[in-house]
């Protein structure tokens, strides 16, 4: 009996540690107490057979205080499990709000722990600019007069939309803005160079997203793309994808009457931001142009997302259009030497070593400087190098 007692400590102690995400931690503590109730009872059922061992059963009077004890146990156990089993029939399922509230939660804890791990807001977020894609004016007028066929809730206010293609240039977090409520479709083929940012700007991309997000908002989910197959359905894909990584919207029934689990009410009702990172990751390269034949088949008006790819390896299309059907391409430009001066500059913690970076700068005549310190990807490496806060 003293082993159950033991492992029905450990039992408790496993089920209220361990899990940031408040469904791990609750699911686990009713688990725990289940388990410890049934080994406390084993226990009690134990100290109970032990004292009555000895002879035929005795009136309840003539019961030691040990098997007294033992009996209330018993029975105590019995009814913490039974209230444990009572109180989950009862819990009401979530609404698709309240889960998608519950994984913007979990999702801020998980980007912004690798925001802090990649520094990437130390000393402020690294100014990356971006154009629109070339010749996309004729394009742009077919995708609003498609887009203005869509039902009014599947798309933003279409005075806020630009007016044309060009209007998509800006920086930094700006592209938030661009995607919720300048494309008409919300929907943009994010292209640049190697290292040119593009994963770093979706990671502040779901940051961005998710602190402007309100109670009830659908909430950004960033998904690298390089263990897709597209022969497997995307949004088949996504489910199991999104179930590892986040596993407490599985459960059957939490999605109420719009699911059977929580990740299929989300994908279901247009809840989640789609940020697919790496289209130019998928292996083989065939694979690459079937895997933009799926996006096109599946995804439906008022699905919002956004897809990264290297220019030079990004599926063709004819020109001035993306391959991404009703997805605009935005391109990443290159750092130019005064950002990155000014970058290392407010990063080096003190004078000494902020003059030390503007020496480089100025022996190196910017030429040189520039055409290394091109990308966010090289400042980093940069950073991580030499400077002393590293």
């Amino acid at each position: 009996q003293h082993s159950c007692v033991r492992w029905a400590d450990q039992a408790l102690t496993l089920a209220t540690s361990g899990a940031a995400d408040p469904l791990v931690r609750r699911r686990r503590r009713r688990r725990g107490i289940r388990v410890a109730g049934g080994l406390v009872a084993v226990a009690g059922t134990a100290v109970v057979a032990a004292g009555l061992s000895g002879g035929h059963s005795p009136p309840v009077a003539s019961l030691t205080l040990l098997e007294i004890i033992g009996l209330l146990v018993v029975l105590s156990a019995c009814a913490l499990v039974v209230l444990q089993f009572a109180r989950r029939r009862a819990d009401p399922q979530r609404s698709v709000s309240e889960i998608a509230d519950l994984l913007a939660a979990a999702v801020l804890r998980q980007w912004a722990t690798e925001a802090r791990f990649r520094r990437l807001n130390d000393p402020y977020p690294l100014p990356v600019s971006w154009n629109a894609g070339p010749d996309q004016d004729a394009s742009w007028q077919r995708l609003r007069d498609a887009v203005s066929r869509w039902p009014a809730s599947s798309r933003p206010e279409p005075v806020k939309w630009a007016s044309k293609a060009e209007d998509l240039a800006g920086c930094g977090e700006d592209l938030a803005q661009r995607l919720l409520e300048r494309v008409p479709s919300r929907r943009i083929l994010l292209l640049g160079g190697a290292g040119a940012g593009k994963s770093i700007l979706m990671v502040q991309l779901a940051l961005s997203l998710l602190n402007s997000r309100r109670p009830g908002d659908p909430v950004p989910v960033l998904v690298p793309l390089s263990s897709w197959n597209p022969e497997q359905k995307l949004r088949a894909w996504l489910r199991d994808r999104l179930s590892i990584d986040y596993p407490t919207l599985v459960e059957p029934g939490s999605g109420g009457a719009h699911a059977d689990s929580g990740l299929d009410a989300l994908l279901g009702t247009h809840k989640l931001i789609l940020l697919l990172d790496g289209l130019d990751e998928i292996q083989p390269i065939a694979l690459r142009s079937a895997a933009v034949e799926r996006i096109n088949q599946e995804l439906e008006p008022g699905d919002v997302f956004l897809v990264t790819c290297r220019t030079a390896d990004c599926p063709p299309a004819p020109p001035g259009q993306s391959p991404i059907l009703h997805a605009p391409s935005v391109i990443l430009n290159d750092l130019d030497a005064a950002t990155v001066r000014n970058y290392l500059c407010a990063d080096a913690g003190a004078a000494a070593e902020e003059e030390r970076w503007e020496r480089v700068f100025q022996a190196r005549a910017d030429t040189a400087i520039a055409a290394v310190l091109r990308t966010p990807l090289m400042v980093s490496l940069i950073r991580a190098i030499y400077s002393p806060r590293a």
